[in-house]
């Protein structure tokens, strides 16, 4: 990433370049905590309020899950005599 300059400005804020906000996953809006070290360094930690950074996160779905039947699927697999009652 290397060192970037920003300026403050006489109220106190800045503008945080896009480079930033694209490795944190910040948006207009979004939400940064600054955490201090003992050597004196900031750091910049993202706060996500919401799931939505986690879409695509396992891939593209063709279709929705329908979770009344995925449920009903693994009741079935866990009650099944056969079974051990390990659920992938």
């Amino acid at each position: 990433m290397g060192t970037l300059e920003v300026r403050i400005t006489k109220d106190g804020t800045t503008v945080l370049p896009e480079e930033v906000r694209r490795l944190l996953g910040v948006t207009g809006g979004g939400t940064v905590r600054l955490v201090t070290t003992a050597e004196g360094e900031v750091r910049l930690i993202p706060l996500r309020s919401d799931i939505r950074h986690l879409r695509g996160l396992f891939g593209a779905s063709s279709s929705p899950l329908d979770t009344e039947a995925a449920i009903s699927e693994s009741v079935a697999r866990r009650t099944a005599p056969e079974t051990s009652g390990d659920d992938p």
